[in-house]
């Protein structure tokens, strides 16, 4: 069986992989590896289409497997132009997973655990004999490790951390509701004035019901044929949306949640749309043939039946709607200009002016035509305004022209208007924000009328550069309800990646690795490794502990120790004994939990144990009351070493193997490691063990630190190997394009990308795969 694995490291995967578990049996999807992560037997003779193919979720570190679908690989595996391999696979039934857990995937034919598509045993996985809603369920049960009919104590310990906020849903079919039967809306047109229900089957046993209280499904029709009625989520159940087609035509009905988009799947359904349009105007006062068959403005003047007393606001309304009409079916390109027009010639004969003055506003705003449309919506009034389009246009020709427009004004006037997507934003875009940011209680009424969402404020605050007006405004956000913590998380961690802001941004990274931390988002590793620091050396001692506390609450396994080992850094940085023992009872800790379980004595993590405990050696002072308990661990430490042959052996391989055949490349050149902030091993002894020349260590933290120094080397021939640690920063593509663009005789500078801490071991395994791996060294999903 080939096994194709997909982990959710980034909300891009996440996304993807939410989808596989929704589709249908027989819908497309694509997913592409570079050649380093496939089985070097599978790479020299790629698959065939037609094969079965099983699909595994996990995540980092990969320690197990969850199998969720089967799938068809629908094409041959072909090279894409990134010298990726391209699978396309047609979705089939959901795997079947016994009771006491998923099956090992660590045999015999998956020595690697880093391969992401490899064989197996054919029987090691089973399609699911149970209807498709069942085993759907059952997968995410096993997701997310949660099955209500066990006890807390059967609870198992095993689920996929990056799926616990993920809301789970897929369509149940498409109804006609009137005829009470499922139909195929891509092959059955959908008919004008008749009701349709798309059925949507919900499922997050995980999620807190107060949560899910505030989510709702929502959808539209692309174009808009059609109107797509929201309905409130639910955790377990069958829900329904409304569908009323209104306008012929092809579409794509798509379907998702809010607020949390972004970690939930979309479902996209075809439909096709057929009758005639509903016509909305009075036909009381239709007229002969001068309106059926001629354009109204060959006429000097309107064919009325007018009195001297003229038209009522109601016939003016009725015929205007007429006139227009016929007009579209003479012309059906009318323009802005040409309404305009129109609407000026009926004006003297209305008794009341007040729909055709509407339109003349309506019309000149379209046209952009500010200063004319406000004239004559001021004239008109605001109270007097009734549809939509020019309640909208009378604020925006107001705040365009400099008009005073109390914002107060606009969210009581705005309550309840069905206002198109485009006007909206055209809304949004001129309220001007200078007035409202820093007025929690304005932006708050803002949200109440449904103008200020989440989205809209984080485009707002991506025009301010301050880190520290960004980080107060988001957190009066989240206070106020505006935004969630997980989305505003994810904007202040791409307003740190932004190049072109270069103020204060320590305020917008202590910010994101608090609601990082509360959300269970592990890649706050790289903020706290760019910005921990000098957060610490400001905050203090308790900034770390408070960080410690929603470490404990929140992250497991691997995943705590990983942060915890950030935070034993940062604490050593501060210039004090306390900050110094609390880093060291860190490290003692990270260092005890490997060699508390014997399953780990046989694998890196006891290399990296015995890291912490000479790091911990270093920091700590005589007077320590935790001398006597790293002495036990280093004994413990040292028994564990020196009972595993095969750590012992993993510990020499350099020295008598790689390193050996690397020394006749690299004797006599100069290495400089870029990124992160100071290393915790000695350059200038890892020059001396690989024969280098020199090796250096250049920090970055902030914007572009210390990098025209670097650059002008790289461009001089001063440099034979980069290694660049770029999992948090912007210097990669200077960096990179400098290695690249360097002239030294042919002689090329090096470029290797590290995604991980730097240490010997780590540049020694970088080195060997870019002489002598099969592919250029890059770490890549």
């Amino acid at each position: 069986m080939l096994f194709i694995r997909k982990s959710a490291s980034n909300f891009e995967y996440l996304r993807q992989n939410l989808s596989v578990l929704s589709m249908p049996t027989g819908a497309m999807v694509e997913t592409r590896y570079r050649t380093r992560w496939i089985d070097p037997v599978i790479a020299k003779d790629m698959p065939k289409a037609g094969q079965p193919v099983c699909i595994l979720f996990a995540d980092p570190p990969y320690e197990w497997h969850l199998p969720v679908r089967f799938a068809i690989l629908k094409n041959d595996p072909y090279m894409n132009e990134d010298g990726s391999y391209v699978f396309q696979l047609a979705i089939d039934r959901f795997a079947d997973i016994p009771v006491n857990g998923p099956p090992d995937f660590g045999g015999p034919n998956s020595q690697r655990n880093d391969w992401f598509i490899f064989r197996n045993d054919d029987d090691l996985v089973q399609p699911s004999s149970e209807p498709d809603t069942v085993a759907w369920r059952w997968v995410i049960q096993n997701i997310v490790g949660f099955f209500p009919e066990r006890g807390a104590d059967e609870q198992p310990s095993r689920r996929l951390e990056r799926y616990l906020s993920s809301f789970f849903f897929r369509s149940a079919g498409f109804k006609d509701d009137q005829a009470d039967i499922t139909i195929d809306p891509s092959v059955t047109p959908l008919q004008i004035g008749r009701s349709y229900v798309q059925l949507i089957d919900c499922y997050a046993p995980h999620i807190a019901p107060d949560r899910i209280s505030q989510w709702e499904l929502v959808g539209e029709a692309e174009p808009a044929v059609a109107d797509v009625l929201s309905v409130l989520a639910t955790a377990d159940g069958l829900m329904g949306m409304r569908v009323i087609p209104r306008l012929p035509g092809m579409a794509k009905i798509k379907v998702w949640v809010q607020p949390e988009q972004a970690r939930s799947s979309q479902i996209l359904i075809d439909c096709q749309v057929e009758g005639e349009a509903i016509q909305t105007a009075d036909t009381a006062l239709r007229q002969d043939a001068a309106l059926s068959h001629a354009d109204p403005f060959t006429h000097q003047q309107p064919v009325v039946a007018a009195d001297a007393a003229g038209l009522t606001e109601a016939q003016t309304k009725a015929l205007y709607l007429e006139l227009l009409t016929s007009y579209e079916r003479v012309r059906p390109d009318i323009t802005d200009q040409e309404r305009l027009d129109l609407a000026t010639r009926l004006i003297p004969y209305a008794v009341e002016q007040r729909f055709l003055i509407e339109t003349q506003g309506v019309c000149l705003f379209r046209q952009g035509m500010f200063d004319r449309a406000w004239s004559r919506f001021s004239d008109l009034g605001l109270d007097r305004l009734r549809e939509p389009e020019a309640v909208a246009g009378y604020f925006i020709s107001g705040w365009s022209t400099g008009q005073f427009i109390d914002i107060h004004h606009f969210i009581q006037r705005s309550k309840g208007k069905q206002w198109e997507p485009s006007l909206f934003n055209q809304v949004r875009q001129a309220l001007p924000w200078n007035q409202v940011m820093g007025q929690p209680k304005l932006m708050e009424d803002l949200y109440a009328g449904d103008v200020l969402d989440e989205e809209v404020l984080f485009d707002v605050l991506k025009e301010y550069s301050d880190g520290d007006f960004v980080a107060e405004q988001v957190n009066n956000g989240v206070k106020e309800k505006i935004a969630q913590r997980d989305a505003a998380y994810r904007f202040l961690l791409s307003w740190l990646k932004q190049s072109d802001q270069q103020t204060r941004r320590r305020a917008v990274a202590r910010l994101a690795i608090d609601y990082g931390l509360e959300g269970g988002h592990l890649e706050v590793i790289d903020i706290i490794d760019t910005y921990g620091e000098r957060i610490v050396q400001e905050a203090g001692l308790n900034q770390i502990v408070r960080w410690r506390e929603s470490v404990e609450m929140v992250f497991s396994g691997s995943s705590r120790l990983m942060l915890l080992e950030r935070l034993a850094h940062a604490a050593a940085s501060l210039d004090s004994a306390q900050c110094v023992e609390y880093a060291v009872m860190l490290l003692l800790e990270i260092a005890q939990q490997p060699m508390s379980r014997h399953k780990y004595t046989d694998d890196e993590n006891l290399e990296h144990a015995g890291y912490c405990l000479e790091k911990a050696r270093g920091l700590l002072t005589d007077e320590s009351e935790l001398e006597a308990r790293l002495i036990e661990l280093e004994k413990t430490w040292t028994q564990r070493a020196e009972q595993t042959e095969i750590i012992r052996d993993y510990l020499a391989q350099f020295d008598e193997n790689r390193i050996e055949r690397l020394k006749s490349l690299i004797k006599g050149k100069r290495v400089v490691l870029v990124g992160g902030l100071k290393q915790h091993f000695d350059p200038n002894k890892l020059a001396e063990e690989l024969g280098l020349k020199s090796c250096e260590h250049v920090e970055v933290w902030g914007h572009k630190t210390s990098l025209d120094s670097l650059t002008t080397r790289i461009r001089a021939g001063h440099i034979d190997y980069v290694f660049d640690r770029t999992g948090f920063g912007s210097h990669r593509d200077e960096v990179r394009d400098n290695c690249k663009n360097a002239r030294r005789d042919g002689n090329p500078v090096h470029y290797l990308s590290i995604y991980r801490s730097m240490n010997k071991r780590v540049i020694v395994e970088a080195l060997w795969e870019y002489h002598f791996g099969n592919s250029e060294y890059t770490q890549t999903d």
